[in-house]
């Protein structure tokens, strides 16, 4: 069901379905979108279902530091104040899972991928309507 206080899942089912095929935000791999439903979303790299709690979280995790958060995908720990802390944070305990969120929410016009001076890593941020005050 889609609501005015879902933002982020009215954004990404007006813009992915079942079979969208997206690129992880190197462009070195593909996966696809296995499942939209009142669980979340998942893809064919994931065990389980993303959330919609997660997913409409980050939009304040964003923006409590400055619109923009480093993806962090990694198979260790989570670095502190990154995409992938956030969604692990939401009980999701699959690794990597910022990548493919990270691509998702790119599809759907929430964030865009950003370099930071002084970074290697990529970044997303916040897309109007999204951005806070």
């Amino acid at each position: 069901m889609n609501t005015p206080d879902s933002p982020v899942r009215n954004a990404i089912e007006r813009s992915v379905q079942v079979g969208t095929v997206l690129q992880t935000p190197t462009g070195r791999a593909e996966f696809s979108i296995t499942g939209i439903n009142r669980n979340g979303i998942r893809d064919n790299k994931s065990r389980s279902y993303t959330t919609w709690q997660a997913l409409e979280g980050i939009i304040p995790y964003a923006r409590a530091r400055g619109n923009v958060i480093k993806i962090g995908a990694t198979n260790d720990i989570a670095e502190p104040s990154t995409l992938e802390s956030h969604l692990r944070n939401e009980s999701l305990k699959e690794t990597r899972t910022a990548n493919y969120i990270a691509a998702i929410l790119v599809a759907s016009h929430v964030v865009e991928y950003v370099m930071i001076d002084g970074s290697n890593a990529m970044h997303i941020r916040l897309l109007p309507p999204f951005i806070g005050d």
